[in-house]
């Protein structure tokens, strides 16, 4: 069975990648640091909204949407809703 990443393991492994902290690191995306902590962090982690992903893929220099796939996959596991009526709202802002 083939693992698939997600969008945290993804982040984490960009930064490892190219030595950033999270201190660095929000400093050239633009979010606050303690946000982004919690975003990788957190159990559960908080979740990350489509403008922090979309500032975190242009701090890490790929094209827009690089995540957007592993985004929908983790918004609606195995076509499902999370079971928090909230989880898609969290999804889209």
């Amino acid at each position: 069975m083939e693992h698939t990443p997600t969008i945290r393991s993804k982040i984490e492994t960009e930064l490892k990648q190219r030595g950033y902290t999270f201190s660095s690191f929000s400093k050239i995306s633009g979010i606050n640091r303690g946000t982004f902590s919690t975003m990788l962090n957190s159990n559960p982690p908080k979740p990350i909204s489509v403008r922090q992903m979309d500032l975190i893929t242009k701090a890490l220099g790929y094209p827009e949407g690089w995540l957007y796939e592993l985004y929908i996959d983790e918004c609606f596991y195995e076509g499902k809703g999370t079971g928090n009526g909230l989880s898609l709202f969290y999804c889209v802002v």
